[in-house]
């Protein structure tokens, strides 16, 4: 293994435990920066919708009430649902990212490119939140015989795609998110510690091995 790749790998991991602690530490904050996020875009969403949010620690629970129109027909004319979470596992993409930027050891730039890291992180954390709640209201919508696209203008089509991103946010980014970041905020790192560090490797092994077939000739 490449010395500088071996280095990475070192020291990401002296930091992430660190890392696991700040991100569990400030969990409230993170939590909180989400929550606000999500009922924002939530409320603009589903603007007929009465939000309630009530955050203990890391969990919240979404209390989401709906007034059906009279001329439609439904089990009820209100209906709630309420949808409780861990914002951690949408999260979940916070220390390792910055384990990363830290096992770098290059400083150059970073001042900016972590405080935008975070930033993007926490726009999927409340993207994936945002889904998870949008998701199970619309279900709870179903379930009582509602129907949504009368309701709440979405098409069969946009209630498909938000099943769809309810899983990528919750499974893919947290996991992905943080490793594409680090390779975009580390392109120079990349191309003159890792690759080039192998591309001077095989160079090496070529060249030795040429020198050693032209001796074989001049023997034979």
């Amino acid at each position: 293994m490449k010395r500088p790749l071996r280095s990475l790998i070192v020291w990401t991991m002296l930091w992430l435990p660190i890392c696991l602690a700040a991100w569990y530490y400030f969990a409230d904050i993170h939590t909180y920066l989400a929550r606000l996020g999500v009922v924002y875009f939530f409320q603009a969403s589903f603007p007929d919708a009465n939000v309630m949010v009530q955050q203990s620690g890391y969990e919240l629970l979404f209390l989401v009430n709906h007034t059906i129109p009279a001329d439609l027909d439904a089990q009820s004319r209100f209906l709630g649902v309420k949808v409780k979470l861990n914002a951690m596992v949408y999260g979940a993409g916070w220390p390792l990212f910055v384990a990363l930027m830290l096992g770098t050891r290059d400083w150059a730039e970073k001042e900016w490119q972590v405080p935008l890291g975070l930033l993007l992180l926490l726009l999927s954390e409340i993207a994936g939140i945002y889904c998870f709640v949008s998701y199970e209201t619309l279900k709870g919508l179903l379930e009582a015989g509602v129907d949504t696209n009368a309701v709440l203008g979405f098409s069969w089509g946009e209630q498909v795609a938000i099943a769809i991103l309810k899983y990528i946010t919750r499974i893919v980014l947290p996991t992905l998110l943080p490793i594409m970041l680090w390779v975009g905020f580390n392109q120079t790192f990349i191309s003159m510690h890792i690759l080039a560090g192998g591309a001077g490797a095989s160079g090496t092994t070529t060249g030795r091995s040429g020198i050693q077939i032209a001796d074989q000739h001049r023997a034979g």
